[in-house]
């Protein structure tokens, strides 16, 4: 079921999606200026054309997955011998610290945004707005490339990260192997939240992952990795020309394949946050990808990408809801 909000077809709405929109032409201006290892910066002609499938590259991916207790890490190391590095653990207030793992609670698994350093500060916010949070397991993942450790040079994380698009398969890799690891702590007792990256994380570990949560939450996101980190907004950290060249190619990255009645029967217990003007992830896309994936839980703004964060308080419904379910004795 689709829902579409028209309450939110205020001038103040649109007022909102021209001013993401300017602010954008100003931040690819400044990334311009200042980005010293731009995306895609190690990209040939040959490497695009050895790109595999993300299945196949998924699959000849050697795992090492860390249980410590109350934190994990996943190790994914390719054939060529490149290492992804994913990471959770339990939130603490104390950025110093790490929380307790209490396996009488339910989890939340919260999974970031693309050039997202510190989510913790998303999760202090969430408990603001969701005080019965505090009486979960909250588990953050930060991404290979994206922890405040990997700061040693002042860049974005995406431009220092991405240097290819076998890159970024193996940065979504690395979260996936992690994620579906996470999936077991608690299998039956579990929510999930992603935005953007977070969400193209969960969409492919549906696909190829071995364990569900109890309920996943995407904001923002579709399986098709490559069009959204080559969509406009981002050209500040790349070479728009050069990029057109290996369009054909990238869209081997991430193309789904074909879709089993297994796979579907997998994004039953998944809702969907769209922003009908969102530029970087493409409504049609969004829309076509969630119909063949069988999501019809569908909920859409008439926001761009990041003002979707407007339309919070609609999303906040649906996640109080979801907590709810889960057993909080």
């Amino acid at each position: 079921m689709r829902e579409s909000f028209r309450g939110y077809g205020s001038p103040l709405t649109k007022v909102a999606v021209k001013l993401e929109r300017f602010l954008s032409e100003k931040r690819n201006v400044k990334w311009k200026q200042k980005v010293r290892e731009p995306m895609f910066r190690s990209e040939t002609l040959n490497s695009a054309n050895s790109l595999k499938s993300f299945q196949e590259f998924f699959s000849n991916l050697v795992p090492h997955f860390e249980d410590n207790g109350n934190s994990w890490t996943e190790k994914v190391t390719s054939p060529e011998s490149m290492e992804y590095i994913a990471s959770a653990k339990i939130f603490s207030p104390n950025k110093r610290s790490t929380g307790i793992n209490d396996p009488n609670k339910p989890n939340f698994i919260y999974h970031h945004f693309a050039g997202a350093t510190k989510p913790e500060d998303h999760i202090k916010l969430l408990e603001i707005l969701a005080p019965s949070l505090k009486k979960y397991n909250i588990i953050i993942v930060s991404a290979h490339g994206h922890s405040k450790n990997d700061e040693k040079i002042i860049s974005n994380p995406m431009s220092r990260t991405f240097a290819s698009m076998e890159d970024i398969q193996g940065t979504i890799a690395a979260s996936v192997a992690l994620v579906d690891n996470l999936a077991l702590l608690n299998k039956n007792n579990s929510v999930y939240l992603g935005i953007s990256m977070g969400g193209i994380v969960e969409y492919w570990h549906r696909i190829l992952g071995k364990n569900n949560f109890s309920k996943s939450i995407i904001i923002a996101a579709h399986p098709q990795a490559d069009k959204i980190f080559t969509s406009y907004p981002f050209s500040g950290m790349f070479n728009a020309p050069e990029i057109e060249k290996y369009r054909t190619q990238f869209a081997k990255a991430f193309n789904i394949g074909e879709i089993t009645a297994q796979i579907k029967n997998r994004f039953k217990n998944v809702k969907l946050y769209l922003g009908t003007k969102d530029s970087i992830v493409n409504k049609k896309i969004a829309r076509n990808m969630a119909k063949r994936l069988g999501i019809d839980n569908i909920s859409e703004y008439p926001f761009d990408h990041f003002t979707i964060s407007l339309a919070g308080l609609d999303i906040l419904k649906t996640l109080r809801k979801e907590l709810k379910v889960l057993n909080t004795k």
